[in-house]
């Protein structure tokens, strides 16, 4: 999912920032359509949903002996959306050659420089991993070797394309499990029950007018009141708002001519039709309940990444390509975090600078406009009452971009459905008695049930109030934990990479353990490898 997720890095689609654009309303911070006035409260503190493992108590036994290990197979590594033969090649180099310590090379032959097409569908693209394994078999057969004895490993896009080939050959084509190219299937991060993001990719662009105007506006108002010469009583330099003009800058028109190109060009790709939520095919792909399919080995890995800071940990591995650190080695992904730490710090100075601003200004327009100063000089008074209109703008523009930095991870999360909404209304009556002041709030089953005014000077209004709770869901940056650890008629229980973000797992510390679990047979015994001598 790599162009899809360039967006992370991205974020967002702006070319301009200055005080003259005009951007539609935060999608955000709109729900539904009000009758009278709606006011809306968010419970930020929702429920936290509990993966279930739905295959739980129905694993078959592994068979009582274990199949011969000796002889050298192939692993075939098969990578994600827009990845490329290099994708896994530090778990693949690692798995076939003593190059780290702490991890024994075993009698496999990897097979990374597996390319297949993401113009067509799934099946397309499976046709193409399933030619590559069809020629790796007949040379195995050849040698007198057990091509059944192979098996692949996908990640993300990827084992979702190896459950596809799996569902041709066996499924459709109704294949003799002996006559198959590999024994068994792994995936990593895989959107197995379909990837969320997809449905929700339109919001992407929701969130950047939402990144450009929030962040925007500080710099945006501020240059504006500098051509008032009022504001230079407390001796604003220009170069005080540099550093923040800066994020917007680099946010708002470098990634973009970096990386929204790319992005809009590619981050969906035929094939992505294939596995959003609900897509036929991945539907098609986990309702098949052919027996070979069901007993065949198949096994499930997936990240989790704790929930705070989930975007710019996640993004941290889209911008540096886990590859580049050494082996099993891509374990610090706070690198982007820092940079979006001290980031906001500037606009949490902005803000009290401006805030401090604002006191100021309010002092000053209580002195000049006191009696009996603002008799004496009334020019003062409106020059001061301007000033603090004017502070108090850019105070507020400011405060757009530092509650922007609060609530971009919710954002993100809600796109890729790691945040989910339940959504409760009711009516109130809410009267005033004009005499007195005295206020109430009454439930009402509806807005017809609350009188307009009463003969006492009470004047009474519906007003519906909504609360929007959030179900928090885990995940490992892009790929639903409940998806990823899901598939159907599963071998053995799917396993937990903890901390490990979706292109993190294909090279960290938590890698290393899964592919120790993998060849000592812990996951099943047919992907149990023999060590090198």
């Amino acid at each position: 999912m790599k162009n899809i997720l360039s967006i992370i890095a991205v974020l967002f689609v702006c070319h301009n920032i200055n005080s003259q654009i005009i951007l539609p309303e935060n999608p955000f911070d709109s729900f539904g359509n009000p009758s009278i006035r709606k006011p809306i409260e968010i419970n930020r503190n929702g429920t936290h949903h509990q993966d279930i493992d739905i295959n739980e108590g129905n694993y078959p036994p592994y068979p009582p002996i274990d199949p011969e290990t000796d002889g050298e197979k192939y692993v075939f590594w098969v990578h994600g959306l827009n990845g490329d033969i290099g994708s896994w090649i530090r778990a693949a180099d690692a798995s076939q050659n003593n190059v780290t310590n702490g991890f024994p090379a075993r009698k496999l032959k990897s097979v990374s420089v597996i390319d297949y097409t993401q113009d067509a569908n799934l099946y397309g693209a499976a046709q193409q991993l399933g030619e590559i394994i069809e020629n790796k078999r007949s040379d195995q057969l050849a040698l007198g070797e057990d091509p059944t004895q192979n098996f692949i490993i996908g990640h993300s896009q990827g084992g979702v394309v190896t459950r596809a080939l799996l569902h041709r050959d066996l499924c459709l084509n109704h294949t003799p499990v002996e006559n198959l190219g590999y024994g068994g299937i792994i995936t990593f991060g895989s959107p197995n029950q379909g990837a969320r993001i997809l449905n929700n990719k339109h919001l992407f662009n929701d969130m950047s007018v939402d990144m450009c105007k929030s962040l925007g506006a500080g710099p945006a108002e501020e240059l504006s009141q500098k051509t008032v010469a009022d504001l230079f009583i407390f001796k604003i330099n220009v170069g005080d708002i540099v550093p923040v003009k800066d994020i917007v800058d680099k946010i708002c028109t470098s990634f973009v001519g970096n990386l929204v190109d790319l992005a809009v060009m590619n981050q969906t790709p035929n094939i992505t039709q294939s596995y959003y939520v609900g897509a036929p095919d991945i539907t098609n792909i986990n309702n098949c309940s052919d027996q070979d399919l069901v007993s065949f080995p198949k096994v499930a890995f997936y990240g989790i990444e704790p929930p705070e800071g989930l975007l710019f940990r996640t993004g941290a591995y889209f911008l540096k390509s886990p590859n580049e650190f050494d082996y099993f080695q891509a374990n610090d992904d706070y690198f982007l975090t820092n940079a979006f730490i001290e980031n906001k710090k500037k606009y949490d100075a902005a803000v009290a600078k401006w805030e401090y601003y604002y006191f100021l200004a309010q002092v000053e327009r209580i002195q000049y406009c006191k009696l009996p100063n603002v008799l004496l000089d009334w020019p003062m008074c409106l020059s001061a009452k301007k000033r603090e209109m004017q502070t108090l703008k850019i105070f507020n523009a400011y405060k757009q971009g530092q509650d922007w930095f609060n609530r971009v991870d919710d954002q993100y999360k809600t796109i890729i459905g790691a945040i989910d909404y339940t959504k409760t209304t009711q009516w109130y009556c809410e009267c005033e008695n004009v005499k007195t002041g005295q206020f109430t709030s009454t439930p009402v089953a509806g807005p017809g049930d609350c009188p307009p005014s009463s003969k006492n000077g009470i004047v009474c209004s519906p007003v519906e109030y909504t609360i929007f709770s959030q179900i928090k869901k885990d995940s490992d940056g892009v790929v639903l934990s409940e998806s990823a650890m899901n598939i159907p008629y599963a071998t053995a229980p799917p396993r937990k990479m903890y901390n490990s973000s979706h292109m993190q797992m294909r090279n960290d510390d938590n890698t290393k353990k899964a592919l120790l679990e993998i060849y000592d047979g812990d996951v099943g015994p047919a992907y149990k490898t023999a060590k090198k001598n």
